[in-house]
């Protein structure tokens, strides 16, 4: 409990640091943000270890040990406990590589396109479809864990995903399960990776299970969701060409 106060506590404090300079959009460095600590990671090794606030290393492979938020222009995300991720901010649309792990987000009107990176493939957001409120955000969470990725919308509106099985709308309160071909038992065995059948689609759809709906995560969310709807009026926000950066 002590743990999650001062997460909270934290989480707070940036949001007044948010609300001080008026807009999301003030903000010209994204950051890092841990009650623990994460272990930066390049090229396979330990590079860099984070405490509280920091500058976000772009491109690195981040562990954190506890809940950690990272904030960028128009998006917001609290990455678990666990988690193994990376995030390209220097390039558009925004890409997060995740290899484990999961990862809650908050992104508004000016977001643009995001690029999930996982063991089971990519997911492209072609479109947020977020709905008019006050707070104008859309809150959603991805998961990959023994190499299947779950990405679900939680509240706020629907978007428009593009998969390797093709495009999928995930509404409120759903989620779509990708799953990892066992093509490693394959090659170990010397069999031919088992066929998927017509009646096996590569990508399933369904309502969101309880586990990701409850716990300290959604309250740090919803507060950074806040903070960010303070620059949801903020400058739009282009689509340029998605760029291919190597993942973490």
């Amino acid at each position: 409990m002590g743990y999650s106060s001062k997460f909270r506590r934290m989480v707070w404090m940036v949001v007044a640091v948010f609300a001080a300079t008026g807009t999301a959009q003030a903000y010209e460095v994204a950051r890092v943000m841990t009650s623990g600590k994460v272990d930066v990671y390049r090229n396979g090794q330990l590079s860099q270890v984070l405490h509280e606030s920091a500058p976000l290393p772009d491109g690195a492979l981040l562990k954190p040990q506890g809940d950690c938020t990272v904030r960028l222009e128009n998006l917001y995300m609290l990455a678990r406990d666990g988690s193994e991720f990376g995030v390209h901010n220097d390039s558009r649309p925004v890409q997060l590589a995740l290899n484990k792990g999961t990862v809650y987000f908050a992104v508004n009107q000016s977001t643009g396109q995001m690029v999930f990176h996982t063991p089971a493939g990519s997911i492209t957001t072609q479109q947020f479809r977020i709905q008019a409120a006050a707070t104008a955000t859309l809150q959603g969470f991805i998961d990959v864990v023994n190499g299947t990725t779950v990405l679900g919308v939680i509240e706020g509106g629907a978007m428009m995903v593009s998969t390797p099985d093709g495009e999928q709308l995930i509404t409120s309160g759903k989620q779509i399960v990708l799953a990892q071909a066992d093509i490693l038992d394959a090659k170990e065995t010397g069999d031919a990776a088992p066929a998927k059948t017509p009646a096996e689609p590569a990508v399933k759809s369904g309502k969101i299970p309880t586990k990701y709906l409850v716990g300290g995560a959604l309250g740090a969310l919803a507060i950074g969701a806040g903070a960010l709807a303070l620059g949801s009026s903020g400058g739009g926000s282009g689509s340029p060409a998605p760029a291919s950066p190597a993942t973490p």
